[in-house]
């Protein structure tokens, strides 16, 4: 009844609607009856046919419901049959959300991190966001925490895909979501031909209406991405396209400070605070302790090394498997034969039970937190990742059975994953194997015809890829095209290979794009071809779009682009990278960049070397080159061959050599060498000057390569401003209220013995101690620092080790100081440097210096006294600990480290003992110090005393003082223990004065010139504490005189308002000393200089005018001390640093004295 009903409602409706419109047209007689009598007959006509056409459409609309309600419920975790989706809310922590079964223990409470803001910002510019990073670095946890805070802003749902296939059926099945949150974790699993791509992506995250959210979030293991990358054949388009559309955000396993900070506010969790506690001073990798990583990764190892030999195979079995590409599930028979080929002989035991054993010890739990082997179905099971990882990083190769054996369990799926991994360990017999197995099974299966191709290639079987390339390009593959057009291309056939490059262009390779911006002459089209192949992640199309860039002279540009390959992996560019930096005169970073590639490339080592000779380090240079010819590099070899003939001729060119690189099938690289377009200039070597007086020292010319050093951002510390008094406030406080120094350095001691140093302090050197470096004052990092650094680095290329007297961390002890006033400068120099404090360091309660130098924690409330001294004490400061990780890069050589025990400290030498001292700020020891400074300096050993505060002076003597009584200098002076020098540098030049004591003398140095402001040398009287005539400085009192008459206001050039050689002249009249040869045709200077001179000698006035010289202007006058230890003798120099490019060559030699031991 209600269908005739339906049906006559819509005859009638038809037919009005029929009749008013052509009322007009029938004959006027028939008139309106007629049209409504012919519009009802055409309607009753009409009628059944409609309603069918109407049936029919429903029952459509109701299949394609019941099949969408079905793809749901089959392909999506935790669905209704009803096709509902879970809700966010309904989930506390991701555990739940593993659509590979695994499971975990509840989740700890959540500490922020700081890429939430990145991912949540992502979402809702993108839409969707890709977190990447290794396994258990809390990638999972971070993306679930952003969900949950958007799901309190309006309910979402969630789809978690239960197949690979999934995402695919679905967007076939037509389903249409809104307010939902796809859910891909490990996103490797989705990817590939049949599985998840760009337009599967594009329908899911199409919401249902306008006004919804439908938002993608996935997580990828870093490895997996590297394999994906690394898998013979170039990246297929659809992968490549799909992770394009993602925003990806890579999540550190190491907290920041800042996340330290938040989990620090989380110890009411008792696993956060096991967790810290745990980490101690190390970097916190808190979502790797919370997984249970490192716990599962011990187990493992106990199991090999005996605790359960049979469980350990079994889970070796899994993690080596997954490792060479094995992706799916592992049921019970593949483990038990896989396992038996990881135990050893001895314990080869086949049989049903010790299987069965050995299963359950590797599926149980360690603490309850994670299992090695993960039961994710009934009888099929998966290792944990974090193991995988480990065995990914560690580049471990299986045995050959062992290849053999997961070959032959592959599923079809399996093998180009595993094939890229048996491609980088070299196993190409398998490799191929694998994939002539799968295209036997599945001969559809295209995309597996270029990577074997490309195994072929690497193989040398060219002959044998053709017809593979062939066969892909004759299917329609533009990869197929691309490595064709590439053959031709090598064989001369440019053409033809325009050809194929085209057609693999028009098919969508972005490797093909490169490959013929390669191949074309015409400029534009090849940038605009560039751009395009760059834009699809293509790292040869940005390293060659740089390229291009740079020949253009668009170089900022083109320092981006590289950049931009180098974070693809592209070590081409490093090298490329660099040549642009040198080119700009930027070393510091050009040396970086080619230190980055130099394992796997000789042009860095060539170009290294190049950079090393051009800042004058000849010894590093041929360094450098020998192994880059030894690699076979044509240009190394020339290079090498001027640099040790260079000092019989001019200067001669050296050729940089950059790389372009072409795509080639399977994702490799072919590179074309290419020279740069400019040349650096070896400087021809000088014999080493006997001074920095054999010719007028204001008449060197060519300014050293030391402003390059320094970079842009040099910063030059203002001594007189307020800011500075301000920082420096703790030395005039404790001179008012008292010294604190002496009771928190018995803490950093005690602190450090309960950590495990030595109780003696004692660094021992078994072998003889050949050589060492010794400057002191050194920090600030500013340009008077750097002109130390090439002079140094030349001088000392062969020393053992480098001690600083104190002043490191300028101007206030703080670690924001470490990089550009220790790691920057010295990044060059092989070999530890070892410290005492200076009073600068101590501002910041030793903290800084403490972290640096000895790898300390932070006192409790350290450098806070109590009362009004502690009202006004300066506080420390609080490391930025991601500046502070990438400054120890800098010097992060295995040779370059080194951890002293204390504030103070000995080096034990068969020859020497080096005892180095803590003088706090005021120059005053503790106790407890003096008494450890007896025994250590016992016995007839000769000895070298190392401090910041000098005993000798600016013809003052201060013996450093003992808390309760005594002095250093009475210890230094006992016969008993044989002091043969003391040195320190507290005061920013050099001096020295042979002091006799008894029948020996004793030599007291000052080192002071290592980079910070130089303090004048002019204002010292004539020496009463040695005579006048022993008495050695640096710089000499004329030219400090020269050198500090710069800062007068009223001069009138650039130069000295006193020339040298009439300031020689003043003071031979001042101190009664013999005139030097420079100043003997010197006029005598007038009234006027005469006066200056007097005002200059002054010391009220030098406080004024130190601050105000020109801090870059050569020269500059530091100095560094060489000191060479035989069994007979020591033999200390002073070398001097100018700031001339001559002197940074060859520097001079100021100062010498030989000491018979």
């Amino acid at each position: 009844m209600r269908r005739w009903l339906s049906g006559g409602v819509l005859v009638l409706a038809v037919g009005a609607l029929v009749g008013l419109t052509y009322a007009e047209k029938l004959p006027a007689l028939a008139g309106y009856p007629l049209a409504v009598v012919v519009v009802g007959l055409l309607g009753a006509v009409l009628k059944d046919v409609l309603v069918d056409v109407l049936k029919s459409g429903s029952q459509e609309r109701r299949a394609a419901g019941r099949a969408r309600r079905e793809a749901l419920w089959t392909h999506a975790l935790h669905s209704t049959p009803e096709g509902g989706l879970p809700k966010v809310r309904d989930y506390p922590d991701p555990a739940r959300l593993d659509a590979r079964g695994r499971t975990g223990t509840r989740a700890a409470a959540y500490v922020p991190r700081d890429v939430d803001a990145e991912v949540e910002r992502a979402l809702h510019d993108r839409r969707m966001v890709l977190l990447t990073g290794p396994s258990a670095a809390g990638k999972t946890r971070a993306a679930f925490e952003v969900i949950r805070r958007l799901d309190r802003r309006g309910p979402l749902r969630l789809l978690v895909p239960v197949r690979p296939g999934s995402p695919a059926e679905l967007a076939e099945a037509g389903v249409r979501l809104s307010d939902t949150v796809i859910w891909l974790d490990d996103l490797e699993t989705y990817l590939g031909r049949g599985g998840l791509d760009r337009a599967t992506l594009d329908r899911l995250a199409n919401p249902a209406d306008g006004g919804s959210r439908v938002l993608v979030v996935a997580t990828m293991r870093a490895q997996a991405r590297r394999a994906l990358e690394e898998a013979p054949g170039s990246l297929p388009p659809e992968v490549r396209q799909a992770l394009n559309a993602f925003v990806q955000v890579r999540v550190r396993p190491e907290l920041t400070a800042a996340e330290r900070a938040n989990a620090e506010g989380l110890r009411g969790d008792e696993r956060i605070a096991a967790a810290l506690d745990a980490a101690g001073d190390r970097a916190v990798r808190l979502a790797e302790y919370l997984a249970g990583g490192p716990a599962a990764l011990d187990r493992w190892q106990r199991g090999r090394d005996g605790e359960h030999v049979r469980g350990a195979a079994v889970v070796s079995a899994a993690v080596h498997a997954r490792a060479a590409g094995h992706l799916g599930a592992f049921g019970e028979a593949s483990l038990r034969a896989l396992s038996e080929l990881f135990v050893p002989a001895e314990d080869a035991r086949p049989g049903d039970s010790d299987f069965a054993d050995a299963l359950e010890w590797a599926t149980t739990r360690e603490d309850d937190v994670a299992a090695c082997l993960n039961r994710v179905d009934d009888g099929l099971y998966q290792p944990f990742d974090y193991l995988v990882d480990q065995v990914q990083a560690a580049d471990e190769d299986m045995p050959a059975p062992v290849w053999d054996a997961v070959c032959d369990l592959l599923a079809p799926e399996d093998a180009l994953p595993f094939a890229g991994a048996a491609h980088r360990a070299g196993r190409l017999p398998v490799a191929e194997r694998a994939l002539r197995a799968a295209l036997d099974v599945r001969p559809d299966r295209g995309e597996l015809l270029c990577p074997l191709g490309s195994l072929l290639w690497d193989d040398g079987r060219v002959s044998e890829a053709e017809p593979l390339f062939r066969r892909a390009c004759d299917a329609g593959d533009g990869d197929g095209a691309n490595s064709l057009g590439l053959l031709h291309a090598l064989r001369g056939d440019t053409g033809e290979a325009e050809r194929l490059y085209r057609l693999g262009v028009a098919r969508g390779s972005a490797e093909a794009r490169n490959n013929l911006g390669m191949l074309l002459t015409d400029r534009d089209e090849a940038e605009v071809l560039f751009r395009r192949a760059a834009a699809e992640e293509v790292a040869e199309a940005m390293n060659n779009l740089a390229l291009l860039l740079a020949e253009t002279n668009r170089r900022e540009e083109a320092e981006t682009w590289f950049g931009n390959a180098v974070a693809a992996g592209l070590l081409a560019a490093t090298v490329n990278l660099g040549v642009l930096l040198m080119e700009d005169g930027r070393y510091e970073e050009a040396s970086a960049r080619f230190w980055e590639a130099v394992e796997g490339t000789p042009a860095a080592l060539n170009n290294l070397g190049v950079l090393r000779a051009h800042l004058g380090e000849s010894f590093w240079a041929e360094e450098a080159l020998k192994p880059a010819v030894a690699a076979g590099l044509r240009e190394a070899a020339r290079n090498l061959d001027r640099l040790r003939t260079r000092e019989g001729g001019e200067p001669d060119e050296i050729v940089l050599c950059g790389t372009a690189v072409r795509a080639v099938p399977g994702g490799g690289r072919v590179p074309i060498p290419m020279p740069s377009a400019r040349a650096a200039r070896l400087d021809r070597a000088a014999p080493a000057p006997s001074s920095s007086r054999t010719e007028s020292t204001w008449e060197r010319g060519e300014i050293g390569v030391f402003r390059n050093l320094a970079g842009d951002d040099v910063r030059e510390l203002s001594w007189l401003g307020p800011s500075m008094f301000w920082h420096r406030r703790n030395e005039a406080i404790a001179k008012v209220f008292g010294d604190p120094s002496n009771g928190l350095r018995r803490r950093w001691v005690a602190e450090q013995r309960e950590r495990g140093a030595a109780p003696d302090a004692m660094i021992v050197h078994e072998k003889e101690a050949g050589g060492f470096l010794l400057l002191g004052s050194t920090g600030g990092g500013g340009a008077g620092q750097y002109a130390v650094v090439p002079g140094l680095l030349k001088t000392g290329a062969d020393t053992d080790f480098m001690i600083i007297c104190g002043d490191v961390l300028l101007p206030a002890g703080a670690l924001h100081a470490a990089g550009p006033g220790f790691f920057r400068p010295y990044r060059g120099y092989p070999a530890p440097i070892y410290a005492v404090p200076g009073n600068h360091d101590w501002y910041d309660g030793l903290n800084g210096f403490m972290r640096i130098f000895c790898g300390a924690d932070p006192l409790p409330a350290a450098g806070t006294p109590s009362g009004l001294r502690g009202l006004l004490w300066r506080r420390a400061t609080v490391a930025d600990e991601d500046a502070l990780a990438a400054a120890r890069q800098l010097r992060g050589a295995s040779r370059q480290r080194a951890r002293q025990p204390g504030p103070y400290w000995a080096i034990d030498t068969p020859s020497l003992r080096i005892i180095g001292i803590d003088t706090g700020i005021g120059g005053i020891i503790d106790r407890d110090q003096a008494e450890w400074l007896r025994r250590v300096s016992a016995g007839d050993k000769p000895k070298l005393l190392v401090s910041h505060h000098a005993i000798y002076g600016d013809d003052t003597y201060r013996p450093v003082r003992i808390e309760g009584g005594g002095t250093v200098d009475e210890i230094v002076r006992d016969p008993a223990r044989n002091f043969v020098a003391a040195v320190g540098g507290s005061i920013h030049n050099y001096q020295r004065y042979p002091v006799r004591v008894g029948d020996r003398t004793i030599q007291y140095i000052v080192s002071g010139g290592g980079g910070a402001l130089t303090v004048p040398t002019h204002t010292i009287r004539r020496t009463t504490v040695v005579d006048e005539e022993a008495f050695r400085c640096y710089p000499l009192r004329e030219d400090s005189m020269a050198f500090f008459s710069r800062a007068l206001p009223f001069r009138r050039t650039g130069g000295p308002a006193i020339p040298a050689a009439q300031a020689g002249v003043y003071l031979s009249r001042r101190l009664r000393t013999p005139l030097r040869w420079w100043s003997m045709d010197a006029p005598e200077p007038g009234l006027g200089m005469r006066l200056t001179a007097n005002m200059l000698s002054r010391r009220i006035a030098m406080r004024y005018l130190v601050d105000r010289v020109p801090r870059d202007r050569p020269p500059l006058f530091k100095s560094f001390l060489r000191v060479d230890v035989s069994p007979d003798r020591l033999r200390i120099r002073c070398f001097a640093a100018t700031g001339y490019r001559e002197q940074e060559i060859n520097p001079p030699l100021e100062d010498e004295v030989t000491i018979p031991l």
